[in-house]
């Protein structure tokens, strides 16, 4: 998305970035060069300092924490859901409880008009290979797949709630969910990553299909979104998928590293096996920097 593009968010608009890591560090700074006016927060004390410089208010909290995502809410006219879990076990408290807690306390809130979440395409289970879309129906296969696909329809929700079929139009805060791929970006470049496989077995036969997305078209994407106040789900991965073993052979290859041996005996951990249309995103306008994956 052209850079430009960023400063024709809406100017002074509030916006409330729930997860401050590294998509909403750059999306904070982004809206605040553009005009909008930025609270970001982070469950971290020692992370203030940093955010502070790069939003206009900090606050320390936990999205579950009732009494202080509501102080955070006040006022706001845009929130940004971008919570990442710690681990594996975190998932149900980082995605699915602090969605649930958002929904609850949205309704205090009038002046609330757009609720954007980042998810994740793993979301869709697996299809064997084929195409999916956002209509596509979810079929999780892991544990944290299925929280991940309830905390989006608790997200959604909203959509439903807040809908004036009389009228076609929203009568409240409406929902966007974004399905991303594996974010890749300055300080998590693909080729850095894959090069830790450099010389080792692989468990399968790396004909699964492999999808990233860069950090400027997460923040790009999300600019976009709240700019268009679109609502409903996008798929925000590269528009060009490519099959792990191609992604594997041309990153490795580059980083002048042994490449990697598939044992199709072996099952791989990786539960989902999609090929994910970003076309819905584009044909609401976006221009993705990023089509194929960066090597």
């Amino acid at each position: 998305m052209p850079e430009e593009n960023l400063q024709d968010s809406v100017t002074g608009e509030r916006v409330l970035i729930l997860g401050c890591g590294y998509v909403g560090t750059v999306i904070a700074q982004r809206w605040r060069e553009a005009g909008l006016t930025v609270t970001a927060t982070t469950t971290s004390a020692e992370r203030v300092p940093q955010l502070a410089a790069i939003a206009h208010r900090v606050l320390v909290l936990d999205a579950t924490e009732p009494e202080k995502l509501r102080e955070a809410l006040e006022g706001q006219d845009t929130v940004l859901m971008a919570i990442g879990a710690k681990g594996p076990t975190d998932y149900r408290h980082a995605y699915l409880e602090s969605a649930r807690s958002l929904v609850a306390a949205i309704p205090e809130f009038p002046t609330i008009r757009q609720i954007i979440y980042t998810s994740s395409y793993s979301a869709y289970g697996d299809y064997g290979g084929d195409w999916v879309t956002e209509d596509t129906p979810l079929n999780p296969t892991t544990p944290n797949g299925k929280i991940l696909a309830e905390a989006e329809q608790t997200i959604l929700s909203l959509n439903t709630q807040n809908f004036n079929e009389t009228d076609q139009k929203p009568v409240g805060a409406t929902s966007c969910v974004l399905r991303l791929g594996g974010i890749c970006g300055p300080g998590r470049e693909v080729t850095k990553i894959l090069s830790r496989a450099a010389g080792m077995t692989r468990p399968g036969d790396g004909m699964g299909w492999a999808h990233w997305t860069h950090l400027d078209d997460v923040v790009g994407a999300i600019a976009w979104i709240q700019q268009q106040r679109l609502s409903g789900i996008f798929n925000v991965v590269q528009t060009e998928p490519i099959l792990q073993k191609e992604l594997f052979e041309k990153a490795l290859t580059k980083a002048n590293l042994p490449g990697v041996t598939w044992d199709p005996s072996a099952t791989s951990p990786k539960s989902y096996n999609v090929r994910v249309s970003n076309r819905r995103l584009r044909d609401s306008g976006y221009i993705m920097k990023y089509p194929t994956v960066p090597i």
